[in-house]
């Protein structure tokens, strides 16, 4: 069997956080036994380790929403689409981080059994974790098997099954319990953005840097949220800054190439290419990074396909972070490093060269001459 790409990558992730809850039990296991005087203090470093061991399975999912949709979905047709090697096994992860909760439950008057067991029964009550459980259930402990299996009152389930899979839906989706928000979109790819930015509900409009430039009295009137900003080449003013916050996908690796055409200097430069999200800041390209990602890129290859390259990338890497960002549950790492930065008026001294031979000329011909120019205006320009 064949799983794709994206299912692999994370299966380091996962044999780490199975190892992770394999020792959170063992250290319970211990704990249990060892004499200590503060017994509650025993109780809150468990608890400690169960909820890290909870946040780092959730994790996946926010990393990942596109392949685990469909867990927490109530309608999942398992019949006509059946259940996915990475639903199965992010399942089965959920099922032995539930084990590890239900006996720190019995032995803890920190978590309730009782809540546990709604938590549980919420959870597998869904088609695709019903359809796991009832497979995998033989290879349970049989206390734990019979404390899932063990039905409540239905009255008792109806009254709690829609605010606990609320909840759960918002954990695994990123979504906070806020009101949505109104996202202005400033691109000149807004369709690159609309399918990751339309999941969670916000309302979003749309601007270029074709149209009027942006102010803050836009910004007030429109009752702007957060401003997410893809090839837009304006800059943003101080005054619209200081009224809201935003992100911008930039097409290289801050601090290197800051500026417009980060790619295409990239190349000129021979520096690192890859793509970064970042916060917008009065500094322009200078705000704190979210996420980044390096492209290896092999000569030859034309402008035109390196660009496409940088914009396939920037999209996959905005889906990827966007359900962070909107839950506040991203990073925010200052830049450091060596910082260069361009400007339009530096490309005029090729721009001749791309309107005569086009963006399909290949890149490293177009590197070649852009260099020689480069030099013979820098020797030119020094002091006789």
């Amino acid at each position: 069997m064949v799983f794709p790409s994206n299912v692999q990558l994370s299966d380091i992730q996962i044999f780490g956080i199975t190892v992770g809850l394999f020792f959170s039990g063992s250290g319970f296991i211990l704990n249990a036994f060892a004499t200590f005087r503060n017994i509650k203090s025993r109780k809150l470093l468990n608890y400690q380790e169960l909820t890290k061991s909870h946040r780092e399975i959730w994790k996946i999912t926010l990393e990942k929403p596109e392949i685990y949709e469909r867990v927490l979905d109530p309608n999942a047709d398992v019949s006509s689409k059946p259940i996915t090697y990475a639903e199965h096994r992010f399942i089965h992860l959920l099922l032995l981080h539930m084990t590890i909760g239900f006996y720190f439950a019995k032995q803890s008057d920190i978590i309730e059994i009782k809540k546990t067991k709604f938590d549980i029964d919420e959870f597998l009550s869904l088609p695709i974790p019903r359809e796991v459980w009832l497979e995998s259930k033989k290879y349970f402990n049989k206390d734990f098997v019979r404390f899932v299996d063990h039905r409540p009152r239905k009255s008792i389930l109806i009254t709690l099954r829609k605010s606990l899979l609320g909840t759960l839906k918002r954990k695994i989706l990123g979504i906070q319990p806020s009101k949505s928000w109104k996202i202005l979109v400033l691109s000149e790819f807004p369709e690159r953005l609309v399918q990751t930015l339309s999941k969670l509900g916000d309302e979003l409009i749309f601007m270029s840097d074709h149209q009027y430039p942006i102010s803050r009295q836009i910004i007030e009137d429109r009752k702007i949220d957060f401003i997410v900003c893809f090839e837009y080449r304006k800059l943003i003013p101080r005054s619209v800054l200081s009224c809201t916050s935003g992100i911008n996908i930039h097409g290289g690796m801050l601090p290197l190439n800051r500026g417009p055409n980060p790619n295409l200097w990239s190349w000129i430069d021979d520096t690192k290419k890859g793509v970064s999200i970042h916060f917008l800041s009065e500094d322009g390209y200078a705000g704190d990074i979210i996420a980044q990602r390096e492209i290896k890129s092999d000569l030859p290859t034309s402008i035109q396909s390196s660009f496409n390259r940088i914009i396939d990338e920037c999209e996959i890497l905005f889906k990827d972070t966007w359900p962070l960002i909107r839950a506040g549950q991203n990073n925010r790492i200052p830049q450091r490093g060596k910082a260069t930065s361009h400007c339009l008026v530096d490309q005029e001294l090729f721009s001749d060269l791309l309107n005569e031979k086009g963006l399909n000329m290949p890149i490293n011909e177009f590197v070649s001459i852009a260099r020689q120019r480069i030099e013979e205006t820098s020797i030119g320009s020094e002091p006789r």
